[in-house]
């Protein structure tokens, strides 16, 4: 669990948890190497690991599972639930999973069991880093990185959006290169979303037909847009509505790679890296996946 998930609500939420799930341990960690290490730890032991906070955090036990996968030390009967106490949730509201725990909890006792994909980016440095959802670049990636966590606490979800209206009125567009399965594009873009997932940012529907389990990442690239334009389309985007945009392109690809001019901030399911190069692959059916039938 991740106590200062959704602005520290997360905290507030987890005498419910503990009284729920009395024959399980619960584990509190501060940072998203806690929880990817305490995670791999699990499934090395054959562990269900419940993620209890956002997408962050759903992130860091996907990250610590495929890390001990990748290690050949991950056991047989290891498997992944969430319950979603964060800002956003959006991988957990996509695959169905009640944001009120008294709806949830019941529902771990009797899972439905999936084995859904994931990401992993590499870096030009070497790192790798998994991720389950959406990678972000360009304008979705600066407005995380101004969305801090005193906004979190204030506004919950509208943190997004207010972050999203001080961002608009400064942002250029960025000049990328991207390689899809070898498909080469220079574009100068809003933004680039690698989907495994179909929502992120609170709600933002940005591939409303990718799936987590069909072994292929959606990609959406947005031309730069002028302020007004952007405002009038955004609503269509938070309903998914906005792949028939004339300034809106979309793909299904397996590897991606993207270059920038310089460093940029990279949403990684709501987490951020800073570089200027980066490779996805998608790893398909890769993810044990408990899920709570309600």
């Amino acid at each position: 669990m991740n106590p200062s998930a959704g602005g520290g609500r997360a905290t507030r939420r987890l005498r419910p948890v503990r009284t729920a799930l009395e024959n399980w341990r619960t584990i509190c960690t501060r940072s998203l190497e806690e929880g990817i290490a305490v995670s791999a730890r699990l499934a090395r032991e054959g562990a269900v690991c419940v993620a209890v906070g956002g997408d962050g955090t759903l992130s860091s036990v996907v990250g610590g599972y495929l890390h001990a996968v990748e290690s050949g030390e991950v056991a047989a009967t290891a498997c992944i639930a969430c319950l979603p106490v964060g800002t956003a949730n959006d991988a957990a509201r996509e695959l169905g999973v009640p944001r009120q725990l008294h709806k949830a909890l019941p529902g771990l006792n009797h899972p439905l069991h999936r084995i859904l994909d994931a990401g992993r980016i590499r870096l030009p440095d070497g790192r790798e880093h998994y991720f389950f959802n959406v990678v972000g670049v360009g304008f979705d990636a600066r407005v995380n990185d101004a969305t801090n966590e005193r906004l979190k606490r204030r506004w919950g979800r509208l943190a997004y959006i207010i972050a999203i209206l001080k961002q608009l009125w400064h942002y250029q567009p960025v000049h990328l290169q991207l390689d899809l399965d070898g498909q080469r594009i220079e574009q100068s873009a809003l933004l680039v979303a690698i989907a495994n997932g179909r929502s992120y940012g609170g709600g933002i529907r940005i591939a409303p037909f990718a799936e987590f389990d069909d072994g292929c990442f959606d990609v959406c690239l947005i031309e730069y847009l002028p302020r007004l334009e952007f405002l009038r389309q955004f609503p269509r985007a938070l309903r998914g509505e906005h792949l028939g945009h004339p300034a809106v392109h979309s793909w299904r690809a397996k590897s991606i790679r993207i270059w920038l001019p310089d460093v940029e901030p990279v949403s990684v399911d709501g987490e951020l890296l800073y570089t200027s190069h980066l490779h996805c692959e998608v790893l398909p059916a890769r993810v044990p996946f408990a899920l709570p039938q309600v």
